[in-house]
């Protein structure tokens, strides 16, 4: 059963929340959300991770859930929160699974924390879509999304707005559309009304206060990412179906072959929200991670 939601006060007088997941005492695990997604995002974890011995932690990024807004974070901003809060909870060190927009974060506090971070579990993960000299495979709709939208921050703000009120409009129709958008496979998960039910409570949540969460991530992950990744030591995995019409496939699979020794898991047929029924799979490769 999930431990309460609580907040910490980071050194610079913001607010980070937090939930975890699994078994109490079990292995610290850190647990990065998409976006727009907030800590809720790993409550279908909570069962398999308990059987595991893992104790999941989900932290709520800046403007999203119960956390503070950062208006211009930046990735290494994101590794500073997360030493901090490694801290608060007495965590040495600990594995990071991290789905779809979290990913980014996940690679930099990997890079920036060292030692202290075990093991990265990558789940349909957002690469950096802003190196143009890789030149990523994006769709027509995914370029103009992550390349385009981003240098017009006015537009991108008053389409957040819009997007956050017809959500809270009507959710139901959000959902729709959103199931209009992914691929076959993604709508075969999507029909699941335990699923439905998750990301509409997740977004929610997300949304609750704003926007601020949303546009900032989108301002991190449509510009160059200002880590190393040649710094990551830790054994990594990433799973990438090769039907996300969400994240670009590709930019996935650039990712990992940036990343040192990462093991690639290339899913045929599968989408973006693959591992809302493949949890345990994920945690199980987690717990196999050196402590």
């Amino acid at each position: 059963m999930a431990e309460p939601s609580q907040t910490i006060r980071l050194r610079n007088g913001r607010t980070l929340g937090w939930i975890a997941y699994g078994d109490p005492a079990g292995r610290p695990v850190l647990a990065f959300h998409g976006a727009p997604a907030c800590r809720l995002l790993f409550a279908p974890a909570d069962k398999a991770a308990a059987r595991l011995g893992l104790r999941l932690v989900a932290p709520d990024r800046p403007g999203y859930g119960l956390s503070d807004a950062a208006p211009g974070r930046t990735l290494n901003d994101w590794v500073t929160d997360t030493s901090q809060l490694m801290d608060r909870l007495s965590v040495p060190r600990a594995p990071v699974i991290a789905v779809s927009g979290g990913g980014p974060y996940a690679v930099a506090v990997a890079a920036g924390l060292g030692a202290r971070i075990t093991g990265l579990a990558l789940v349909s993960p957002l690469g950096e879509v802003a190196n143009r000299q890789a030149r990523p495979r994006m769709t027509r709709l995914q370029r103009a999304f992550y390349r385009k939208l981003a240098r017009h921050p006015l537009l991108l703000r008053r389409s957040m707005r819009m997007a956050r009120a017809a959500y809270l409009a009507g959710p139901e129709a959000s959902y729709a559309a959103l199931r209009s958008l992914v691929s076959e496979a993604d709508r075969r998960v999507l029909s699941n009304p335990d699923v439905r039910m998750l990301i509409m409570d997740v977004t929610r949540e997300a949304l609750r206060t704003g926007i601020e969460g949303s546009m900032s991530d989108m301002m991190v992950f449509c510009r160059p990412w200002d880590i190393d990744i040649s710094a990551v030591e830790c054994p990594s995995v990433l799973w990438q179906g090769n039907s996300d019409h969400i994240v670009p496939a590709g930019v996935a699979f650039m990712l990992g072959a940036s990343l040192p020794g990462c093991s690639v898991r290339r899913l045929d047929g599968q989408g973006h929200f693959w591992v809302l029924e493949h949890v345990r799979d994920v945690l199980e490769t987690v717990a196999a991670f050196p402590d």
